[in-house]
C-alpha cells in the first residue's frame, strides 16, 4: 500500500533526477567526485551543483581494493551516508551492479533509487577486460527498465572501458569505431549518457560526440584542462574519478611526513 509519505518521497527523488537531467545542458555538467560524506559537503561548499561517487574511493575508504572489493551492501551503506551529508543531486558509480548477474545489479540499482540517487554509471567492463558487447545490453536493458519502473528518472550513464582498458593491439580508427558502436547499442538499451574514461584524444573526443544522441562524459585527472575547449568538442559531462581522493590521501602523508621530519630534527 503507497502512502503520502512515501508519494511525497518519490516526488522529491523525481524532481532531483530532472534537475540532475537538465545541468547536462548548461553547457555541461561539471560533478567532482566524492567517497565519503566529509568529500561530500566539501563539493557542496565549494559551489558545485551536482556531486558523482567514486567506487575506487569509497572503495579505498573501506580498505578494500576497487573492481570486486566491495560488495552491494557496503556500497549502498557508503551511497547512503554520501546522499544524507548533502542537498546536492548525486550521481553513483555502481560498477557493475555489485551482482554477478543481472537480477542482482537490478536489485542494486532499486536500492540505490530508493536511497536518493538522481543518476548511475554502469560499466561494461570486468576484472579490467571489457565484457560482450550483446551482455551489457542486456544488462542496461533491465537496469533501464527498473529505472522505468520506479518512476524516478535517474540518469544512465553507460560506461564503456574501451580506451581505459585499451588492448595495444588495436589501431586508433578501430578502437574509435568500436566505442561508438558500443555506445548507440547502448543508447538503444535505454542509456541516457555515455561515460568513455580514458579518452583523450580531441579528434576522437569529436567524433564519438557527434556520433551519439547523449550526453558524453569525460573523466580528467589532476592536471588542467580547458574545459571550455572539451564543451566545444560536444562533451556534456565532466567528472574526475578518484583524482581527488588520492591527491588527498598523498597530500595528507606529505603534511605527516613533513611535520615527522620536522621533530625528528628538533
Amino acid at each position: 500500500m503507497t502512502t503520502t509519505a512515501d508519494t511525497a518521497g518519490i516526488a522529491a527523488r523525481r524532481e532531483r533526477a530532472l534537475a540532475f537531467r537538465a545541468l547536462h545542458d548548461n553547457p555541461a555538467l561539471i560533478a567532482p567526485n566524492a567517497w565519503d560524506p566529509i568529500s561530500a559537503m566539501a563539493i557542496e561548499q565549494a559551489g558545485a551543483k551536482a556531486i558523482a561517487t567514486t567506487s575506487y574511493g569509497v572503495a579505498a575508504s573501506r580498505g578494500v581494493a576497487d573492481g570486486g572489493g566491495l560488495n552491494a551492501e557496503v556500497a549502498l551503506d557508503a551511497l547512503e551516508r554520501i546522499i544524507g551529508a548533502v542537498t546536492l543531486p548525486v550521481t553513483a558509480d555502481l560498477e557493475r551492479g555489485y551482482a554477478g548477474t543481472v537480477e542482482g545489479a537490478v536489485e542494486t540499482v532499486t536500492a540505490a533509487i530508493d536511497l536518493g540517487i538522481a543518476g548511475l554509471n554502469i560499466e561494461d567492463s570486468l576484472a579490467q577486460a571489457l565484457v560482450p558487447a550483446a551482455e551489457q545490453v542486456t544488462l542496461l536493458g533491465a537496469v533501464a527498465e527498473a529505472i522505468r519502473q520506479s518512476g524516478v528518472p535517474a540518469f544512465l550513464n553507460a560506461r564503456t572501458d574501451t580506451y581505459l582498458f585499451r588492448d595495444p593491439g588495436v589501431s586508433d580508427e578501430d578502437l574509435l569505431t568500436e566505442t561508438i558502436d558500443r555506445g548507440l547499442a547502448y543508447v538503444q538499451a535505454g542509456a541516457d549518457g555515455l561515460f568513455v574514461p580514458g579518452l583523450t584524444d580531441h579528434a576522437a573526443i569529436a567524433a564519438i560526440c557527434g556520433a551519439v544522441t547523449v550526453p558524453v562524459n569525460l573523466m580528467l585527472g589532476g592536471e588542467p584542462v580547458d574545459l571550455d575547449e572539451l564543451f566545444e568538442l560536444g562533451v556534456r559531462r565532466v567528472t574526475w574519478g578518484p583524482a581527488f581522493q588520492i591527491a588527498s590521501q598523498q597530500r595528507l602523508q606529505q603534511d605527516i611526513a613533513a611535520l615527522l621530519g620536522t621533530k625528528q630534527q628538533a
